[in-house]
């Protein structure tokens, strides 16, 4: 196997050009990702297929300059799938990838034939230059061209997988190139090869030939040892010949030989191979706010001379040429024999703010071609910058606050609020460590807070950081306020138990700090209350004092009952209606046979009953082997008297029954009274 030359080709574009490799170990190796989320994680792109177009994921990658399609032309990448193989039209299918591809000048994309992928790891290695162009082009699309011209825009699908989400088919994406031809330089062009069948005495020969076809190029060198591993030989070609050659290596053991040529053709340079390589370098090293501008430091040299060189920086795509002649001796110590003066440091003044990136370019001298040397963004902030954190209404009251710096102040920011055009003025100076947290230069005293009382209605709101020195003022945006008039508040608890209905709440009129009235409907009959009770949780929040709560209980008889509350406004606005609700009462008797012990020939009965219909003792009927007694359930129990207080304590059952000496089977029931019915409390054997 020729592991170089190899079709993966020389020096690729995005290195050469971008000066940043698509190696997927950043963000910045992608310009923008279609209808999949993503990540960069352990040095590679990590995708899911999540729609809106379930079927075509995209990536798009960054270019800093066209693609001359003569120059870079061989495309590689790895790219990895998980899920089953299949090509069909769904979910699960789809395992085609496509290359996308603008070419200057015309208005529709090009689009590659079908590459056809497979579950785990792809190593894919396509030349997109082809004879003619357009066989490397899908021929379903129209308007074809191949790959030509210069190209502005390049989109890399995955696959037609049409699941999305959780169905969506995991991708990853890794080394992805488009390269040149491999170059031979005069003095030193590294051959690669390795045996996959190794034994000792193998042989190898390499020869050099017009075309990939016939194995009779001419003989570069012969009867080369072969080890196990990698192979490799130094060829110095001396004055190139014409045209490229295509390489290839005969391998000899035991009288059987076998024959392989490169993957890819070889062009010649007449130059020797520098001892730096024949690519620019260099390095964007700082940008910065500087007085009222950006200055950007950084280097750059051309292995092919010792003096300065060109570098074209680009402010938000404005571009201007600097020449790297500063004196750096660290650069001097890193490439001897280059000379130092490889130093850059230029400045732009009154940079409006906002976000700005400048990107850098070394300027190629001889063999090579232009370099990226990076981009850098930073913020320019003169003006004052901040949040409006709180837009908080609560009945009447208006609650804002937030943070604001301005960077070139002395004294605190001030703060304009208006409200309906009316002015009021704060002052950014309230204590706020999670800001100084971010911003330490700048102290943690940049906070404002202020309540202002509205009457019900709409209003304006717009609020403003006064900038000091440079800068302009900066606002936090208007908003539309909606005051209302009528009662707010929230009925916390609607129940029963044993006859009893409890409601608790609380209610607030935003035109009055006063208890309000609040009416109770049970079955359409209706009762006054007072929200006067201390909620001191209600006053912590809205301010109006704690005097807004309401807690009743009110005894209901046996059945289905409606409760319905209302909160009785105040000046404008309507009542507030907590709604109604239907709650049962049982009607039958509530109680428990505790106990049933025989002692000698006295059978001792336990328990207690109530019925919600009377507070008062009920009777009770105990039946022993069908004998029954009247018992009333009257003895008195402190138990029952804490848990229904409205219901008192006599309502225990205590009885001794006489019984004659051998198992008695006993009955107790409680007696209903009013709506309902007799209720068998249990049975026992004594």
């Amino acid at each position: 196997v020729l592991d170089a030359p190899h079709r993966v080709g020389g020096v690729d574009y995005a290195t050469a050009v971008r000066g940043d490799a698509w190696d997927m170990s950043q963000a910045s190796d992608v310009a923008a990702v279609a209808n999949a989320s993503w990540r960069v994680d352990g040095g590679q792109m990590i995708g899911r297929s999540t729609g809106p177009v379930c079927f075509d994921p995209g990536v798009t990658l960054p270019l800093a300059a066209p693609i001359d399609t003569t120059r870079w032309h061989r495309l590689s990448f790895a790219v990895t799938y998980d899920g089953p193989f299949s090509l069909a039209e769904g979910v699960g299918g789809g395992m085609v990838a496509r290359l996308l591809w603008h070419r200057q000048g015309l208005a529709t994309w090009q689009v590659s034939e079908d590459i056809v992928v497979y579950p785990g790891r792809n190593d894919i290695s396509i030349d997109l230059a082809t004879a003619p162009a357009t066989a490397v082009n899908d021929p379903d699309v129209p308007g074809a061209v191949g790959w030509s011209g210069l190209v502005d825009a390049v989109r890399f699908d995955p696959d037609e997988d049409s699941g999305c989400d959780a169905q969506g088919r995991t991708f990853v994406i890794d080394e992805v190139r488009i390269a040149e031809d491999p170059v031979a330089y005069a003095n030193a062009t590294d051959i690669v090869f390795h045996d996959t069948n190794w034994a000792t005495g193998t042989t190898a020969a390499i020869y050099a030939d017009t075309d990939a076809t016939g194995y009779d190029g001419t003989l570069i060198a012969s009867a080369l040892p072969v080890v196990a591993g990698t192979n490799s030989y130094r060829w110095a070609p001396g004055t190139p010949p014409t045209g490229a050659r295509w390489i290839y290596i005969e391998l000899t053991r035991g009288g059987v030989t076998t024959r392989t040529y490169a993957t890819a053709p070889i062009t010649f340079s007449s130059q020797p191979s520098p001892a730096y390589g024949v690519m620019p370098r260099g390095s964007l090293d700082s940008l910065v706010v500087d007085g009222t501008g950006l200055r950007a430091t950084g280097w750059a040299l051309d292995p092919e001379r010792a003096g300065a060189i060109d570098v074209h920086l680009y402010l938000d795509g404005v571009g201007r040429a600097v020449s790297a002649g500063i004196d750096r001796p660290d650069i001097a110590a890193a490439f001897p024999g280059l000379g130092s003066a490889h130093g850059f440091d230029t400045s732009w003044t009154n940079v409006a703010d906002g976000d700005h990136t400048v990107c850098a370019y070394a300027i190629n001298v001889g063999v090579g071609s232009n370099v990226g040397l990076g981009c850098r963004t930073v913020t320019v902030r003169r003006s004052p910058f901040g949040f409006l954190d709180t837009v908080d209404l609560r009945l009447e009251n208006l609650r804002i606050g937030g943070w604001a710096i301005d960077p070139d102040a002395t004294l605190p920011t001030s703060i304009h609020v208006y409200v309906d055009g009316v002015g009021h003025v704060l002052t950014a100076d309230g204590s706020r460590p999670d800001v100084g947290a971010v911003f330490p230069s700048a102290g943690a005293n940049h906070g404002f807070a202020e309540t202002i009382r509205l009457a019900p209605g709409t209003h304006s709101l717009c609020v403003y950081a006064i900038n000091q020195g440079l800068g302009t003022n900066t606002a936090y945006g208007c908003r539309s306020i909606v005051v209302g008039a009528s009662p707010v508040g929230w009925l916390d608890v609607a129940g029963t138990s044993l006859g009893t209905l409890h409601v608790r709440g609380w209610a607030i009129d935003p035109e009055s700090t006063a208890p309000l009235d609040v009416h109770l409907y049970v079955d359409g009959v209706g009762r006054a209350l007072t929200a006067a009770d201390t909620r001191a949780d209600v006053d912590a929040y809205f301010g109006y004092g704690a005097a807004h709560g309401f807690d009743t209980t009110q005894q209901l008889s046996g059945g289905t009952h409606s409760v319905c509350l209302y909160a009785i406004n105040v000046g404008a606005g309507a009542n507030l209606s907590f709604g109604c609700r239907t709650v049962d009462v049982p009607a039958d008797p509530l109680g428990i046979l505790e106990s049933v012990a025989r002692v000698g020939s006295t059978i001792q009965v336990r328990g207690w009953v109530i019925d919600a219909d009377t507070t008062g003792a009920i009777d009770t009927h105990v039946y022993v082997n069908g004998v029954g007694q009247r018992v009333v359930a009257s003895t008195p129990r402190s138990d029952l008297a804490a848990i229904w207080p409205a219901y008192g304590p006599n309502h225990g059952i205590s009885v001794d029954v006489t019984a004659p000496i051998g198992p008695a089977s006993v009955c107790v029931y409680a007696i209903d009274v009013g709506p309902g019915a007799t209720r068998l409390l249990g049975c026992r054997t004594a």
